[in-house]
Protein backbone atom coordinates (compact mmCIF):
# COMPACT_ATOMS: atom_id res chain seq x y z
CA UNK A 1 0.00 0.00 0.00
CA UNK A 2 1.43 3.47 -0.83
CA UNK A 3 2.07 5.94 2.23
CA UNK A 4 -0.04 9.14 2.79
CA UNK A 5 2.34 12.25 1.60
CA UNK A 6 2.19 15.73 1.62
CA UNK A 7 -0.22 18.29 3.50
CA UNK A 8 -2.96 16.86 1.69
CA UNK A 9 -3.02 13.74 2.63
CA UNK A 10 -2.93 11.96 -1.07
CA UNK A 11 -1.79 8.88 -1.66
CA UNK A 12 2.23 8.81 -3.16
CA UNK A 13 4.02 6.08 -4.37
CA UNK A 14 7.30 8.22 -3.84
CA UNK A 15 9.14 5.53 -2.44
CA UNK A 16 8.32 2.53 -4.61
CA UNK A 17 10.10 1.49 -7.78
CA UNK A 18 8.67 -0.51 -10.09
CA UNK A 19 10.47 -2.99 -11.94
CA UNK A 20 9.93 -3.46 -16.02
CA UNK A 21 8.36 -6.93 -15.07
CA UNK A 22 5.54 -4.14 -13.13
CA UNK A 23 6.12 -6.07 -10.08
CA UNK A 24 6.97 -3.68 -6.82
CA UNK A 25 10.02 -3.34 -4.71
CA UNK A 26 10.13 -2.24 -1.08
CA UNK A 27 9.85 1.51 -0.87
CA UNK A 28 12.69 3.49 -0.21
CA UNK A 29 12.75 5.87 2.85
CA UNK A 30 13.53 9.21 2.42
CA UNK A 31 16.41 10.33 4.56
CA UNK A 32 16.46 14.14 4.51
CA UNK A 33 12.20 14.10 5.21
CA UNK A 34 13.02 11.30 7.82
CA UNK A 35 15.61 13.80 9.36
CA UNK A 36 13.17 16.81 9.29
CA UNK A 37 10.21 14.62 10.69
CA UNK A 38 12.07 13.68 13.71
CA UNK A 39 13.75 17.08 14.42
CA UNK A 40 9.86 17.98 14.13
CA UNK A 41 8.86 15.51 16.74
CA UNK A 42 10.86 15.96 19.03
CA UNK A 43 10.60 19.72 18.95
CA UNK A 44 6.42 19.24 19.18
CA UNK A 45 5.66 15.38 19.84
CA UNK A 46 2.08 16.76 20.98
CA UNK A 47 -0.28 15.46 18.52
CA UNK A 48 -4.00 16.24 18.14
CA UNK A 49 -6.97 15.17 16.34
CA UNK A 50 -10.95 15.60 16.07
CA UNK A 51 -13.20 13.10 17.54
CA UNK A 52 -15.98 13.21 19.40
CA UNK A 53 -16.27 9.53 19.69
CA UNK A 54 -12.54 8.80 20.78
CA UNK A 55 -13.08 11.67 23.46
CA UNK A 56 -15.76 10.20 24.77
CA UNK A 57 -14.57 6.61 25.12
CA UNK A 58 -11.40 7.83 26.56
CA UNK A 59 -12.67 9.91 28.84
CA UNK A 60 -15.04 7.58 30.20
CA UNK A 61 -11.74 5.29 30.36
CA UNK A 62 -10.49 7.82 32.27
CA UNK A 63 -13.56 8.25 34.45
CA UNK A 64 -14.17 4.59 35.46
CA UNK A 65 -10.95 3.13 35.99
CA UNK A 66 -7.77 4.64 38.16
CA UNK A 67 -4.42 5.98 36.57
CA UNK A 68 -5.82 5.16 33.26
CA UNK A 69 -3.79 7.81 31.41
CA UNK A 70 -5.65 9.26 27.49
CA UNK A 71 -2.13 9.97 26.67
CA UNK A 72 -0.65 6.96 27.21
CA UNK A 73 -3.27 4.71 25.83
CA UNK A 74 -3.50 6.95 22.36
CA UNK A 75 -0.03 6.59 21.72
CA UNK A 76 0.00 3.33 22.34
CA UNK A 77 -2.74 2.40 19.97
CA UNK A 78 -1.27 5.02 17.58
CA UNK A 79 2.20 3.45 17.51
CA UNK A 80 0.54 0.34 17.15
CA UNK A 81 -1.42 0.89 14.25
CA UNK A 82 1.83 3.08 12.93
CA UNK A 83 3.82 0.05 13.41
CA UNK A 84 1.50 -2.46 11.27
CA UNK A 85 1.18 -0.10 8.31
CA UNK A 86 4.53 1.58 7.77
CA UNK A 87 6.74 -1.24 9.53
CA UNK A 88 9.76 0.26 7.70
CA UNK A 89 9.04 3.59 8.65
CA UNK A 90 8.53 3.02 12.39
CA UNK A 91 11.65 1.08 12.46
CA UNK A 92 13.97 4.02 11.08
CA UNK A 93 12.30 6.52 12.91
CA UNK A 94 12.52 4.47 16.60
CA UNK A 95 16.17 4.16 14.87
CA UNK A 96 16.79 8.29 14.68
CA UNK A 97 15.18 8.59 17.97
CA UNK A 98 17.61 6.40 19.83
CA UNK A 99 20.40 8.02 17.74
CA UNK A 100 19.23 11.25 19.48
CA UNK A 101 19.21 9.80 22.58
CA UNK A 102 15.57 10.13 23.08
CA UNK A 103 13.41 7.37 25.20
CA UNK A 104 9.99 6.72 24.93
CA UNK A 105 7.70 8.37 28.17
CA UNK A 106 7.77 6.09 31.18
CA UNK A 107 4.64 4.33 31.88
CA UNK A 108 2.21 6.03 33.64
CA UNK A 109 3.82 9.52 33.85
CA UNK A 110 1.81 11.10 30.91
CA UNK A 111 -0.78 13.63 31.94
CA UNK A 112 -4.14 12.22 30.59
Amino acid sequence: MPERGGKGGKLSNKGRQERRSGEVTKPQIDKKALQVSVSQAVSQPRLAFYSPVAAAVLNYLKNTQPRFSISSELARLVEADLARRYPLLVSHVKRALEVKGLRRRAKGSGAG
